[in-house]
């Protein structure tokens, strides 16, 4: 390609002496080195008329052929933005943060599909550590439980330690709300026991059963603790892997987590007569390493119809103000026809202050609808007391 310089000299009339200081100083030298990065029209360096006109070319070259959002910015940012997705520059917003909120909704980690809990944590990995994010689908209803996330008192659960081992309600390492159970166990594997009665009974289908479960991640090698559901008339337990109910004790066990964080563990319960049910966590025994595990946020109940999504932030460092979400003053019922985010926050997102969580949890929201899932998506937060 010509430089500019060489294309104003061939159309220059003969007339004209291109090599005088007067003419170099008004079009231009055909010799020059642009300087790198290139910020402005002098940065060419090759004087007068020149200068704008490869300034003018290079940048016109660079928007027509990048195909990265992170090469663009400034005004050439919102306009690529705004042609592809509506999206405006807020107040005081850096090109950093708009490319986040393009990519959230244009790229979002690569995932291919909208309608995956997956895809919702890839989303929030933009703005936030992957190893603090929670998808958690709300899907009991009907709950069963008393206290499951342990908030209100000790009392409403039974606890045995007729060893060493022991149970105590602590507030931290919890996982969600302040306080949670947990199991120091001795050396010995001596057994303990959390026990709990549901308040009523439950009748005759099919219940999910959750709980979240952290440990000390490096200390134990297989498996964790063992949870058991029995029927309170006839005592016989249920098994979890023949879905049938039996005389003969038997438990569901539950390995340790495989990230050092809490994990969730799940199973459904095929509830076969109309009955109170005793569910039971009790510690492996005889594993040799004394180590601690915590349980929190206990649930059983039949499954929503339409599940909402929420989206979990636990920091676990002091408390910085990292991220401060709050409830709006209504918190919908998940159905086919919400239209709105249930909860929104105050966020710190690029080091700028305001409530700006809110309109990527409404473009999410807006993006899974037609998809056809059906969910609300709601922001909580959890913050480590110093």
């Amino acid at each position: 390609m010509r430089d500019i310089i060489e294309i104003l000299n061939g159309c220059m009339p003969t007339i004209l002496n291109n090599v005088t200081d007067e003419y170099k100083a008004i079009f231009g030298d055909k010799d020059f080195t642009p300087l790198s990065p290139i910020e402005m029209s002098s940065d060419y360096n090759c004087g007068g008329i020149a200068n704008e006109l490869e300034y003018c070319r290079s940048f016109l070259d660079y928007i027509t052929r990048t195909n990265l959002i992170d090469n663009l910015y400034s005004d050439y940012l919102e306009r690529v933005v705004g042609f592809f997705t509506g999206l405006k520059r807020t107040a005081l917003e850096t090109d950093a943060s708009l490319i986040l909120r393009f990519k959230v909704l244009c790229q979002r980690q690569l995932n291919t599909s909208w309608i995956t809990k997956w895809m919702i944590r890839d989303v929030f990995k933009y703005f936030f550590d992957e190893s603090i994010i929670y998808v958690i689908e709300n899907y009991i209803n009907d709950e069963y439980m008393t206290d499951g996330d342990f908030e209100n008192s000790s009392v409403l659960w039974t606890i045995t330690e007729p060893g060493a081992t022991t149970i105590d309600l602590v507030n931290h390492d919890h996982f969600i709300g302040n306080y949670c159970m947990e199991f120091v166990v001795d050396a010995d594997g001596s057994l303990a026991q959390l026990k709990q009665e549901t308040a009523s009974t439950l009748p005759i289908g099919y219940y999910q059963f959750s709980f979240f479960v952290n440990d000390d991640f490096e200390l134990i090698q297989n498996d964790l603790l063992k949870v058991y559901v029995q029927r309170k008339d006839d005592n016989y337990y249920y098994n979890f892997s023949t879905w049938q109910w039996q005389a003969d004790v038997t438990y569901w066990t539950v390995q340790k987590t495989t990230e050092s964080r809490y994990q969730i563990r799940q199973a459904y319960i095929d509830n076969q007569t109309v009955d109170n049910l005793i569910i039971t966590f009790e510690n492996i025994g005889d594993t040799d390493i004394a180590h601690t595990f915590w349980v929190d946020n206990v649930q059983l109940g039949t499954q929503l119809e339409y599940p909402s999504v929420k989206v979990l932030l636990i920091n676990e460092g002091p408390q910085v103000d990292f991220m401060s979400a709050f409830p709006g003053t209504t918190d919908p019922v998940p159905g086919v026809d919400y239209d709105f985010a249930s909860f929104y926050g105050q966020c710190f997102l690029s080091g700028i202050g305001g409530a700006g969580t809110l309109i990527y949890y409404q473009n999410l929201l807006n993006i899974l609808k037609p998809t056809g899932v059906s969910a609300v998506v709601v922001v909580e937060e959890r913050i480590s007391e110093v």
